[in-house]
């Protein structure tokens, strides 16, 4: 687990005040990825969230580890909206206890969702000396999952998520991305993430994946991109050519369930997106 918390999110929190490194913008979609490892939480914070980048955070993880009451030990993790009674978090209340919905890969965020009422916080992980009392989704560790968030801008609804992994032990969590639909009323799939990096805006493309199967599409790319995909020891298990104005498919049914890294590149440069296949 990492231990430099609090230079990791000083370094966010620049962020999150309006520096747009790190931000990209394609097809209507605000998208940011927090690096290879992501951002680790492991102390008691109130981390927030600015999904449209106006300066106004949208949503805090709340965490609180190791606190007592009487003789229980407690550790929590959470997510609650802010600032506006139209954002809300996907989840449901049975027993009028609050829990943030545990989402898949290839899910739309939209309205088919059932959300928490405006500025009802989500329950991620609640543990009483180290076991879990409730029936939250995300008790005993997630993986690659997602909370699906929804905004209100100029009067729209807005839908987009963040990933995250959540430790077994539920003293943890690791953010990796969020991503919002700045086209009002329209769902955001969790599967739609985009590359950012230091490659030329000419080599931008987007990544879906379906069951079984990715697609790579050419954005604005000028010139044929190789096309590879290799798995977390370095092997390549796929590799082929993605043309302008093109779709490249990699067929996944005979590869193992796990964390690939996609890598399209030309002379303009490199660009890298990890992908999970289940």
């Amino acid at each position: 687990m990492e231990k430099n918390t609090s230079a990791k999110l000083r370094r966010y929190l620049s962020i999150a005040a309006g520096v747009t490194a790190g931000f990209s913008t394609q097809a209507q979609v605000l998208y940011h990825d927090f690096g290879p490892q992501g951002l680790t939480i492991d102390t008691d914070t109130l981390l927030p969230i600015d999904l449209n980048k106006d300066s106004i955070n949208d949503f805090a993880f709340r965490t609180r580890f190791g606190f007592q009451i009487g003789i229980a030990t407690f550790d929590e993790i959470s997510i609650l909206p802010l600032n506006s009674t139209g954002n809300r978090v996907a989840g449901d209340t049975p027993l009028n206890y609050a829990y943030a919905f545990k989402i898949d890969l290839n899910t739309d965020i939209d309205n088919n969702l059932d959300w928490l009422n405006p500025l009802q916080e989500g329950n991620m992980s609640f543990a009483r000396n180290g076991q879990f009392d409730y029936n939250d989704y995300w008790n005993g560790g997630a993986q690659d999952q997602f909370v699906g968030l929804r905004i209100r801008i100029n009067d729209s609804t807005h839908f987009g998520w963040a990933r995250l992994d959540v430790a077994a032990d539920g003293k943890s969590f690791t953010l990796k991305d969020h991503a919002l639909n700045l086209t009002p009323e329209q769902p955001l799939n969790t599967s739609y993430m985009v590359s950012v990096d230091q490659a030329k805006p000419a080599l931008a493309f987007i990544v879906s994946q379906r069951p079984g199967e990715i697609w790579i599409k050419a954005d604005i790319l000028e010139q044929t991109a190789v096309v590879e995909l290799f798995d977390l020891n370095g092997k390549i298990v796929h590799t082929g050519n993605l043309s302008p104005r093109d779709t490249h498919s990699i067929n996944t049914v005979s590869l193992r369930g796990g964390m690939y890294v996609l890598r399209v590149y030309n002379s303009d440069g490199l660009r890298e997106k990890k992908v999970i296949i289940r």
